[in-house]
């Protein structure tokens, strides 16, 4: 936000004694508010996949570095999670270069997954499911178009695909459920319908307790989900 370049780096993680060249991926985004938080703090999840048999990447993105008070406004943290965003799919797209070329993850491009908690399950929500087919509000447009459009401007390898196999959202929402039609992967939700943080159904995100933007949470997602014929877990 503040114009500050940086390096979004991974942490990599496989299946132990693992010799499989063909697995599937997911890569987890961790939750802050989009003020804190480290990829670190995703790696318990991440050993736990490895554990089942998955490769797993907890990745960095871009999180606000401006002036928290006054509260940034709905607009200022629209334009934070499409960065966000972006850098998602930056890593997909990542995984597919290296699959294409060196190949030293051994991912099968087919099955990849994204996901993560709180804002970093928003993250995987709007880039698993926000695509160029859907009806967005025309600031929204204005914010994804000065970003570098649905591809993000966070690497130039667009010649790779960012489409996933599903979505793991913990604790997310979408800023309309109504981005999901019946071309969108599954999507497996847990999310605790107290949830004083992200809405479970339709409210406010809040920052230190002030609500900043209105999403609509998992319950919502599940719903137009089903709605529209696509696989959804609750």
């Amino acid at each position: 936000i503040s114009g500050v370049n940086a390096d979004l780096e991974l942490d990599f993680f496989e299946p132990s004694g693992d010799v499989a060249i063909n697995r599937p991926l997911i890569i987890l985004a961790f939750g802050g508010s989009f003020i804190g938080g480290a990829k670190e703090d995703m790696h318990a999840y991440c050993e736990y996949y490895a554990a089942k048999g998955f490769a797993c990447a907890s990745i960095d993105y871009r999180i606000y570095d401006g002036a928290l008070f006054p509260i940034p406004d709905s607009v200022v943290m629209t334009d934070e999670v499409i960065k966000a965003v972006s850098d998602m799919k930056a890593s997909i797209r990542f995984f597919r270069e290296d699959a294409a070329n060196s190949n030293q993850y051994k991912i099968d491009t087919n099955l990849i997954f994204v996901g993560g908690i709180s804002a970093g399950a928003i993250v995987g929500l709007h880039a698993g499911l926000l695509q160029d087919t859907d009806v967005i509000q025309p600031f929204i447009d204005s914010i994804l178009t000065a970003n570098g459009g649905y591809t993000g401007n966070s690497s130039t390898n667009t010649q790779h695909g960012d489409e996933v196999a599903g979505i793991l959202n913990y604790s997310g929402a979408l800023k309309w459920s109504s981005y999901i039609d019946a071309n969108d992967p599954p999507i497996f939700s847990v999310h605790d319908d107290q949830d004083g943080t992200v809405p479970y159904a339709d409210g406010e995100a809040t920052i230190f307790g002030f609500p900043i933007i209105s999403l609509q949470g998992s319950s919502l997602i599940h719903a137009d989900a089903q709605a529209v014929g696509v696989q959804s877990e609750l």
